[in-house]
């Protein structure tokens, strides 16, 4: 509240120089605390309007609720309440709380009277003769009481006016020194965020880069430093001649223009993962980079930047250089021998049938046959799977009859199966089905293959298939001796073999290849197994 001054009125002039000596007192204790401060201030209050008694009380940012912060010397003295912190709704309190409720200072210069808005003393509390309070602003919000009482004459505006100047020079100093102390808090959680964000960049294997919304380099960890192989001077240049430093290529020789490498795609707006790229480094050289790059945006949508993760993919370039080496070397080198092998025994197999040579002699000859079939099947399994692994394996998927593709596996197989031992039950009516013709042949021959293995002799071999309404569904059951439950979870696991009255004669790939096959083609295969009750797989087909 605003109190007027008139000039002409002298009798108030030593109180207002003690006033303005009082106020230059208070700025000077701008590196105190805020008890000091408010202590100054209260007791300062007393002397400029003859007061016996004095308080300050804090509000609550929603103005409902007054604390108590400090009370005056001679209300300490004279008040026998044993804790004088007390908290205090504004809508609960007595004639004192009127100020913020009317958001006006109110003087009292007959305490004693009869009046509504009064609720009494507390038990101990100081007896008031008068009073006055103030509400203390801070724009269009009420930040504080402060009151005096008991002097010896009335309260007037002049005192109204010198509480509320004091008072607002009080909080001025006090919101100041809040507003420092919140502004250091909050520099000290940037500082914080900050190491917490240079150690995890540091930290992280990759390369880590974050760029401003022109492409310069905000921060780089040593990674990202070691991949690119740039000195400190070329790191600062633009990202174009950056780039043109790097001699970014693509995995097969094509050089990436500076507007397609992921970096710019960021600027730009776009989300990039895993683009391969090869990097000409100074040091250490030629570098197989897997790059991933993002945009940096504000919760408002504005884009700052962009961050990119560089992965040295070098070893594992040069570790698939040396899988297909030996791929080559196992398809080809090994293969050409064996042929030889093969050829030989079947042509020396058939001579000596021809000559009534004895059978022990013949089957020598035969053992030798097979074991080249099986080494050249298990040559197959190894050189298939490592093409899986590397995503080389291409299918073409078409509408197959299963029908027609079942008889044709049947009678293509009847040479080196017991294919008298499989019962056929198929569904009538069942549509074709959406597949890699040949895969799925190498599927239904592994299962059909591993069920007459390793069942009993002469036990049948059921092969069923149905069709719902978007897939069909074929499934190879045994009679064999089953699978122990703690090997399902492993068996379509790359070189995993069960012991559980099984024969261990291959190296554990060919369940991984058959579910590996019937995934690519988008279905899905599981087993149903208990010990001495037999083993059913199951395969599911997208319908064409």
């Amino acid at each position: 509240m605003r109190v007027p001054h008139d000039p002409a009125d002298t009798s108030s002039r030593p109180a207002e120089e003690t006033g303005l000596e009082i106020l230059l007192r208070l700025h000077e204790m701008s590196d105190a605390s805020e008890e000091a401060i408010a202590d100054y201030a209260l007791e300062a209050s007393q002397r400029l309007t003859g007061s016996g008694l004095g308080y300050v009380a804090f509000l609550d940012d929603a103005e409902t609720t007054l604390t108590m912060y400090a009370w005056s010397e001679a209300a300490l003295a004279q008040c026998r309440i044993a804790d004088k912190r007390w908290i205090y709704p504004v809508q609960t309190t007595g004639l004192w709380g009127e100020a913020v409720r009317q958001r006006r200072p109110i003087v009292t210069n007959e305490y004693g009277a009869s009046n509504p808005l009064k609720r009494g003393y507390p038990e101990g509390h100081a007896r008031i003769r008068n009073h006055m309070n103030i509400p203390v602003f801070d724009g269009d919000r009420i930040v504080a009481v402060a009151g005096v009482g008991n002097k010896p004459g009335d309260y007037d505006a002049s005192d109204v006016r010198r509480l509320t100047l004091l008072m607002t020079g009080m909080w001025q100093i006090i919101r100041r020194k809040r507003a420092e102390a919140e502004r250091e808090r909050l520099l000290e959680e940037v500082r914080r965020h900050a190491a917490e964000l240079d150690a995890t960049i540091t930290s992280i294997p990759d390369g880590v880069i974050i760029c401003g919304a022109e492409g310069e380099i905000v921060r780089l960890n040593d990674s990202g430093r070691r991949i690119l192989g740039l000195s400190p001077e070329q790191l600062a240049l633009p990202l174009t001649e950056r780039m043109r430093l790097l001699e970014a290529e693509t995995p097969d020789g094509r050089p990436i223009p500076a507007e397609q490498a992921p970096l710019f795609r960021a600027l730009a707006g776009e989300t990039v993962q895993g683009v391969v790229m090869v990097v000409h480094a100074r040091d250490p050289g030629r570098r197989w980079v897997s790059i991933s790059a993002a945009p940096i945006r504000t919760p408002d949508g504005t884009q700052r930047g962009a961050v990119a993760i560089l992965n040295d993919v070098t070893a594992l370039h040069e570790m698939e250089e040396q899988r297909e080496d030996i791929l080559r070397a196992v398809s080809h080198d090994l293969r050409t021998p064996l042929v030889s092998v093969g050829g030989f025994a079947r042509l020396l197999l058939r001579q000596r049938e021809e000559a009534g040579a004895p059978e022990p002699e013949l089957g020598h000859l035969r053992h030798i046959l097979a074991g080249a079939r099986q080494m050249n099947a298990l040559i197959q399994d190894l050189v298939e799977s490592v093409r899986m692994e590397a995503g080389q394996v291409r299918l073409n998927p078409q509408p197959v009859a299963l029908r027609e593709l079942i008889a044709g596996v049947l009678g293509r197989a009847a040479g080196a199966l017991e294919t008298e031992r499989i019962q056929i039950h198929l569904a009538p009516g069942i549509p074709p089905v959406l597949a890699d013709e040949s895969s799925l042949e190498r599927v239904l021959l592994n299962l059909l293959t591993n069920a007459l293995k390793y069942s009993p002799p002469g036990s049948p071999i059921v092969l069923a298939a149905t069709s719902g309404e978007a897939e069909a569904t074929v499934s190879v059951s045994d009679q064999g001796p089953g699978i122990a439950p703690e090997d399902l979870p492993r068996l379509f696991e790359r070189f995993f073999r069960t012991k559980l009255g099984r024969q261990a004669d291959g190296i554990g790939l060919g369940l991984h290849i058959t579910k590996t096959l019937v995934e690519c083609q988008g279905g899905r295969l599981w087993v149903d197994s208990r010990p001495g009750e037999g083993t059913t797989f199951t395969l599911t087909l997208p319908l064409a």
